[in-house]
């Protein structure tokens, strides 16, 4: 996970190769709608996420490892989405309520949740290999 950040963010994913597996992206990035389009992308790395930016980058199925600041989201419904994710880092939330769409991530071998502040339910379907809660409280 740590190839993510030592890759500079994208202003763009316009000239991006097709090729790549490794990105880092941030609110900034323009023509996340690309992400998809990146089949051999497995790494990606993001900074300072929104709801629109989050859901663009759920489509990116083919995702294996994510980390992300995901400050502005309020919903990790998405999540649904990334059914090849096997590694997620999210961290610094204080938007999101509930957990739901992690359920459906069937192969995730690592979550890490940082510095959430709000309190939920925290209920895993189908239990990760290894977990971390960091800064957080579950009710």
């Amino acid at each position: 996970m740590r190839q993510a950040l030592k890759v500079p963010p994208a202003a763009s994913l316009e000239h991006v190769p097709m090729d790549v597996e490794v990105l880092r992206v941030t609110k900034h990035t323009r023509a996340l709608d690309r992400l998809p389009t990146f089949k051999n992308l497995r790494l990606l790395g993001s900074h300072d996420i929104r709801d629109p930016h989050f859901q663009l980058i759920c489509a990116a199925s083919q995702i294996t490892h994510w980390r992300s600041n995901i400050f502005g989201v309020t919903s990790v419904h998405s999540l649904r989405n990334l059914v090849n994710l096997q590694v997620l880092e999210l961290t610094n939330n204080t938007k999101i309520t509930s957990l739901d769409g992690l359920e459906a991530l069937t192969e995730l071998q690592s979550l890490t949740l940082a510095n959430f502040t709000t309190s939920f339910p925290l209920i895993l379907y189908r239990p990760a290999r290894s977990f971390a809660i960091s800064g957080w409280r579950a009710l």
